[in-house]
């Protein structure tokens, strides 16, 4: 539609609706417009924008699609991956084991840590009046 005939059908809503004829602005403006330009008209362009709209669906449609294919693709690849590490920690050794024999070496150390300590200790390195200072001695 052109201007003109845009502005001749906003006018003769107007009046439509004015005079009470019909009850909303959106009937106003399909029965005006439906005299303006011609039923026809009306429906050839109300066709080809639903086709229009149509094609843009059936395209956001097969997008949506192939978006839907990748994620089930990522799925399945995950899926197999944990598959993988499961066989992996079935044939690897239990964790109880593996810290069973970290638990003998680590205490080994330790011991030897806490007798370290008690040799550098003594009762002279370890007194109040070096710990804290009041003044002159």
């Amino acid at each position: 539609m052109d201007i003109a005939k845009i502005q001749r059908v906003n006018a003769l809503a107007k009046e439509l609706l004015s005079k009470g004829i019909v009850s909303s602005s959106d009937d106003a403006f399909q029965k005006a417009q439906a005299m303006v330009i011609g039923k026809k008209q009306v429906n050839d362009e109300m066709e080809e924008q639903f086709v229009n709209e149509l094609r843009f669906l059936s395209r956001k449609v097969s997008e949506i699609d192939r978006k839907i294919c990748s994620i089930n693709d990522d799925i399945k690849c995950v899926v197999e991956e944990i598959v993988a590490l499961k066989s992996q920690k079935a044939a690897a050794p239990r964790a109880e084991d593996v810290k069973a024999a970290c638990s003998v070496v680590k205490s080994e150390p330790a011991k030897r840590t806490e007798a370290q300590r008690e040799l550098k200790e003594s009762s002279a390195d370890v007194s109040i009046e070096k710990i804290f200072y009041c003044g002159k001695k």
